[in-house]
């Protein structure tokens, strides 16, 4: 009896290994990545994603789309893709080739601003069509973040100037508050006293021109910028008792307030005018 029961298990153990065997598939082939009910192989040494590039995307009314290339090394002759949102998968697929371009797009999305993200795998495809999913090296991602430019109010001008400390002069070129590019004629002026750096757009103090001229003053007289001008000997001229100071445009005056500036009686000794 012990010894049927013995030859019963062992034909059910044979058994099942040749319906396994007759159905092309081993217990030991299932591999825990079953995404594409492929399996990691020795066929994936030297696979790699040698390059994945965003090239530009769109945002608008909900509807989020991208596109970029890639490319892999051999024996890769294909790649996976799947496109993540804020973390969540939303589409998946594999392309032919050792390098291509891909897109995706899809639709639901609010206005705020959503990371979008490209996760990609070689793979390796036989004359049978059996693809082997190389994930020994993980994935290789690249991702943005993107906002709907439909839901985005653009700032003004003055905003735009304000929010990138420019104070005046014009904007050539520059990204809004909505990712648009803008450019602004001019960002104000600036006020007296002061003038635009223009490769800054910020104000800054202006130079001081210093006064140089002598004419109608003597003596040693500012310049206007903190220094002075030495503009000769005050004339000693004699001038009426009435109006004893001597001026340095030939004319005398009552007090030192002369039109121009009032020379003293002593040689080199100027007052300026109020």
């Amino acid at each position: 009896m012990h010894s049927l029961r013995r030859c019963f298990l062992w034909m059910s153990a044979v058994c099942t290994g040749l319906l396994f065997t007759a159905c092309g598939v081993t217990p030991e082939e299932f591999a825990p990545d079953e995404r594409l009910g492929t399996h990691q192989a020795a066929v994936c040494t030297g696979a790699q994603v040698s390059s994945l590039v965003l090239l530009g995307y769109n945002f608008y009314q909900g509807t989020l789309s991208s596109g970029g290339t890639w490319a892999v090394t051999t024996p890769s002759n294909a790649i996976y893709l799947e496109y993540y949102v804020d973390g969540v998968r939303v589409g998946s697929e594999d392309r032919p080739g050792t390098s291509g371009s891909w897109y995706h797009s899809s639709t639901g999305w609010t206005c705020s601003t959503q990371a979008f993200e490209v996760r990609a795998w070689p793979l390796v495809v036989d004359g049978s069509g059996v693809r082997s999913l190389c994930t020994a090296n993980g994935p290789v991602t690249m991702g943005t973040s993107v906002r709907d430019q439909s839901c985005c109010m653009p700032e003004t001008d003055a905003q735009f100037c304000a929010r990138l400390g420019k104070q005046c002069g014009p904007v050539g070129m520059g990204t809004d508050n909505c990712g648009n590019p803008r450019s602004v004629d001019s960002c104000g002026n600036c006020p007296s006293g002061s003038q635009c750096d223009w490769d800054l757009n910020v104000c800054v103090p202006r130079p001081c021109e210093p006064e140089s001229s002598c004419v109608g003053r003597c003596g040693c007289v500012s310049d206007g910028c903190g220094g002075m001008v030495n503009c000769g000997i005050c004339p000693t001229y004699a001038c009426p008792q009435a109006t004893p100071f001597p001026c340095c445009d030939g004319s005398c005056s009552k007090s030192r307030l002369c039109p121009g500036i009032a020379c003293d009686p002593w040689p080199n000794t100027c007052w300026p005018t109020e």
